[in-house]
């Protein structure tokens, strides 16, 4: 699971995911499916699932981050120190896949935002129509009362 987007008011919940074996990429609401599993439940960090009548818990991987006071918030936690490395041809194909996935994903989430961005000008479109025809018809009533 990559994460999870939810508004202050807790009205909108969206969960981003990345199917491991088909790298597919997923940006679900509650009730939408992912494969044959449907999101039940979008918490922060984490995701419920129903999977043929199981219900599937995601999580996401908790990292280390400095905390306010700018110490590590795990004092177990060590920064490792950096280790010399061989690069073999199959260590760049697998940055290169990597990478690969990333950008997938980036661009399936650019679509979907820019289907939602078209999508709100269509709303945006019809609002301002339906005003049009409200004042339109303001207007008519109005001078039918004068007269």
């Amino acid at each position: 699971m990559l994460g999870t987007a939810i508004t202050p008011d807790g009205s909108s919940a969206t969960a981003y995911i990345t199917e491991r074996k088909t790298k597919q990429f997923y940006a679900v609401k509650t009730g939408e499916k992912i494969g044959d599993a449907v999101v039940k439940e979008i918490q922060p960090k984490q995701v419920t699932l129903d999977k043929d009548g199981k219900m599937l818990s995601l999580s996401m991987v908790s990292i280390p981050f400095l905390s306010r006071t700018g110490s590590r918030s795990s004092p177990s936690y060590r920064v490792p120190q950096p280790q010399p490395q061989v690069v073999s041809k199959s260590s760049n194909s697998e940055r290169t896949q990597s990478r690969t996935t990333k950008d997938q994903e980036r661009h399936a989430w650019r679509d979907m935002q820019k289907e939602r961005i078209a999508e709100l000008k269509k709303i945006a479109e019809k609002l301002r129509a339906t005003s049009e025809e409200e004042r339109r018809r303001m207007r008519e009533h109005l001078e039918r009362q004068k007269r």
